[in-house]
């Protein structure tokens, strides 16, 4: 287990709208892809284990001490499995996926996603990820997806990893360093004041 981060501003954020929002919004964003080849589920299953070692975004949780939301990468994460699913109709596939998505991703108890497989009602095959805004934005989103199907496309043809992707953990060491350096807030308000509160 590696170091323990605080949150940086953009996951405050997303994490104040959880706790303080009247109806208790759900920060998380739920996505899906559909292909229209053919698709080995389970050497997909292969690709995706490869990479949660390649994003270390999917590798991050998130936890409580001392009342205070924290984080931390793990040092691996692997399936033996994932759950596919078949739908007949549009409107089942819709229903399914819509029921899911209105159901919380519980970060704070270790689970900042789903990831689901599926053979869509038209023929092709899919991917559906529901996961944890704090964990992955629509960027991040995504990469994952570019990212698992470059792997999924290398492991299928015998053929080396595509190129490694940024650590989020280096963006997040960044950013809490540039929060610590009392010469960039102060400048960064500056500019606040001066620029954008003239309207």
């Amino acid at each position: 287990m590696g170091n323990t981060y605080e949150l940086i501003p953009s996951q405050q954020t997303m994490y104040l709208m959880v706790k303080y929002s009247l109806h208790k919004q759900i920060t998380q964003i739920p996505t899906s892809i559909s292909v229209d080849f053919d698709i080995d589920f389970n050497l997909l299953t292969k690709a995706l284990n490869v990479e949660f070692e390649r994003n270390d975004a999917l590798r991050l949780r998130f936890f409580k001490e001392d009342k205070v939301v924290k984080q931390k990468f793990i040092d691996e994460y692997k399936v033996d499995s994932v759950p596919v699913m078949t739908f007949k109709t549009k409107e089942e596939q819709d229903a399914f996926f819509g029921k899911d998505a209105q159901k919380p991703v519980k970060f704070l108890k270790g689970e900042c996603y789903r990831i689901i497989f599926f053979n869509a009602y038209n023929g092709q095959k899919g991917i559906y990820l529901n996961v944890c805004h704090l964990n992955l934005d629509a960027i991040g989103i995504l990469v994952f997806y570019v990212d698992l199907m470059r792997v999924y496309k290398a492991l299928a043809a015998g053929e080396e990893m595509p190129p490694a992707l940024n650590k989020y953990e280096d963006y997040l060491i960044k950013e809490l360093a540039n929060l610590a350096n009392e010469k960039k807030q102060q400048k960064a308000e500056k500019f606040y004041n001066e620029y954008l509160r003239r309207g």
